[in-house]
């Protein structure tokens, strides 16, 4: 008989199946550790806060001697021409009442003048306050100078007469004077003359209110002692209180 060669089976598992291949992969591990923070013990300064405006005026105050505060001759001209102007205005009103017999309108009228001219003049300062800057076109030239009012306020109190009051006395005389010529109802006249002329000289009482009581004139501040005593309450807190500009008594 011839044998065949034979192969046994190899008793070696076969691991071309079961081989498991593991893969390496690349891992990164990051570590944080966090100290305690230690707590801040709070500052013992306070805390102060200082107001600012929207459209900054010059960063310096004028000089006491700077001749923008000193009065000129237009000044004192626009000064007499509001003036003359006021005087005729009442001494109309005053002929016109006389004539006709009737003196509780024009009273009434420039009491009514009066209470217009001291709201009319707190909206205008809270309103230029408030809003534009010295570029706003027409207004410009006020609002600067009355924001910077509030940042050195004793620049009013060394502005001259004439040169405090020679704008609005400049309005004042082309408003009333066309008035003057056209009308002569004493009621109206007393209205038109008590209401501009608490308009005009308003920069004046406003000046006076952030005066020094050894620099006021002597009736004004007797008159502001009555008023003080009629409310009882001090002068300081008097002046303080206002908002408008007329009403400074």
């Amino acid at each position: 008989m011839a044998v065949l060669p034979q192969r046994l089976p190899s008793l070696r598992p076969n691991l071309s199946h079961h081989h498991a291949r593991i893969s390496l992969l690349p891992t990164r591990v990051h570590c944080s550790a966090t100290a305690p923070l230690k707590p801040r013990r709070p500052s013992s300064d306070p805390l102060i806060l200082e107001p600012t405006l929207l459209n900054p005026v010059t960063s310096r105050p004028p000089l006491l001697n700077d001749p923008t505060l000193k009065s000129t001759w237009s000044h004192r001209a626009w000064l007499a021409g509001g003036c003359t102007t006021l005087l005729v205005s009442l001494a109309k009103s005053v002929a016109g009442a006389v004539d006709s017999h009737i003196w509780l309108e024009p009273i009434l009228s420039g009491f009514v003048g009066y209470v217009l001219a001291d709201l009319g003049s707190g909206i205008y300062h809270w309103g230029i306050d408030n809003y534009g800057g010295a570029e706003t076109p027409v207004f410009g030239g006020q609002i600067e100078a009355f924001q910077g009012h509030h940042k050195w306020p004793w620049t009013i109190t060394r502005r001259e007469f004439a040169n405090n009051i020679h704008a609005l006395a400049r309005a004042v005389t082309f408003t009333v004077l066309p008035i003057n010529l056209l009308c002569d109802d004493p009621v109206m006249l007393g209205f038109v003359g008590v209401c501009a002329g608490c308009i005009m000289f308003s920069q004046q009482f406003h000046a006076w209110a952030h005066t020094t009581k050894s620099r006021l004139p002597g009736w004004w501040w007797r008159c502001k002692t009555a008023e003080c005593w009629c409310r009882g309450c001090s002068t300081r807190r008097t002046t303080e209180r206002r908002i408008t500009i007329t009403t400074v008594l």
